[in-house]
């Protein structure tokens, strides 16, 4: 019978090499295999929904998350005006959902609209956005810096929290995580970080200088921190551990990839800038 923790080791690195693979195979498996696991993120979050008595718009939202993976890679491989379509797409997604609402009379039609509009901001477009950014230059080398510094910064918490925790980080919605592992893990990250820019694959993204690659580090595990403590306060809310049990070990799609979105978006801004 394997123990917890090699379970949980088995599991993170077949996710690894599964995630690797993005970077390798054509970006036509990159964009299934982002899109699949949007869905399933989607579908976890309406499931930890369940016990609320809300009912968003399912069907849409698998829907357009289909409508919006497609078309991205059609658009971002065949077409202009790349960035306008996609716009649209996504304005047009806003605007189906309340008239949706019009003909399912439903009594909680703000929550309704709100927590469908949730599911596609919070895991959609942040999915979408990795699988473009696999087609623009440079776009590959800063989703790998991202998942590195995110995987690395997760391992050393949970042996730092493991060892050395005693004072609790932010006890209401997470219990287990602890300033030493938080701090420790940001500090040992973070120095190791300019590491990267010894491969020579890194040395074409933007981060050039090892001061930089630091302070790129430590925004991405504060980012990612913070979004590991949201997901933690959804599933408190609704009074869940896991968001699912699709990854042994880990539970969810959205537990494994709860610090990614939201270090993805706010490392993509850093990036731009540096």
């Amino acid at each position: 019978m394997k123990s917890p923790l090699v379970t949980r080791t088995i599991t993170g690195i077949l996710f690894i090499l599964i995630m690797l693979g993005c970077f390798f195979f054509p970006s036509f498996y990159v964009f299934i295999l982002l899109g699949g696991i949007s869905l399933v993120g989607l579908y976890e979050h309406f499931q930890m929904l369940a016990p609320l008595p809300y009912s968003p718009q399912r069907r849409v939202s698998y829907l357009f998350t289909a409508l919006f993976f497609v078309s991205a890679y059609i658009i971002f491989n065949f077409c202009t005006f790349q960035v306008g379509i996609l716009i649209g797409l996504i304005i047009l997604f806003f605007l189906t959902v309340p008239a949706c609402e019009l003909y399912r009379k439903k009594e909680t039609v703000y929550q309704n609209i709100g927590l469908t509009y949730l599911g596609m901001i919070w895991i959609v477009f942040p999915f979408l956005w990795s699988a473009i950014l696999t087609l623009l230059p440079g776009g590959a080398v800063l989703l790998l810096s991202i998942l590195i510094i995110l995987w690395s910064s997760d391992t050393l918490a949970y042996v730092f929290g493991s060892l050395f925790g005693k004072r609790k980080l932010f006890e209401r919605v997470s219990p287990k995580k602890s300033w030493e592992g938080f701090l420790l893990s940001l500090v040992t990250t973070s120095l190791l970080s300019p590491l990267l820019f010894k491969i020579p694959y890194f040395q074409t993204g933007a981060v050039q200088h090892p001061l930089l690659w630091i302070l790129f580090s430590v925004i991405i595990i504060v980012s990612g921190t913070f979004g590991d403590l949201v997901q933690s306060l959804f599933k408190r809310t609704v009074n869940v551990k896991d968001s699912g049990k699709i990854l042994p070990g880990h539970g969810g799609i959205l537990d494994r990839f709860d610090s990614f979105l939201f270090a993805l978006p706010v490392g993509t801004i850093v990036w731009l800038v540096l």
